[in-house]
């Protein structure tokens, strides 16, 4: 099967459980936590984090997902987080739409 190139959705999110630090590995561990959050939506084919802040000790991340087919718009309501306990102020945006 034939895919056309990969398109981006952009994303900002509180993270309720993890609390900020400077520490280089945390960005791996959001991802790991994002892409797990964004399975069951097997379009996802990765997480990046862009951009990590300090929210009130909280973690704000700002982030991208990679979806497979550009040929296929992303249906922003299957762009949900999974567990609403871990997240806040959760929010994705694809060709200005959110």
């Amino acid at each position: 099967m034939y895919f056309s190139e990969k398109v981006s959705v952009f994303g900002r999110v509180i993270l309720q459980n993890i609390r900020y630090t400077s520490d280089s590995m945390l960005s791996q561990s959001v991802e790991k936590k994002l892409m797990g959050s964004y399975l069951l939506n097997r379009r996802i084919k990765a997480v990046h984090v862009l951009e990590l802040e300090s929210d009130h000790g909280l973690t704000l991340c700002h982030y991208e997902l990679v979806l497979d087919d550009q040929r296929i718009p992303p249906m922003m309501d299957d762009l949900t987080l999974v567990d609403k306990n871990a997240y806040a102020n959760s929010s994705v945006i694809y060709n200005g739409k959110r």
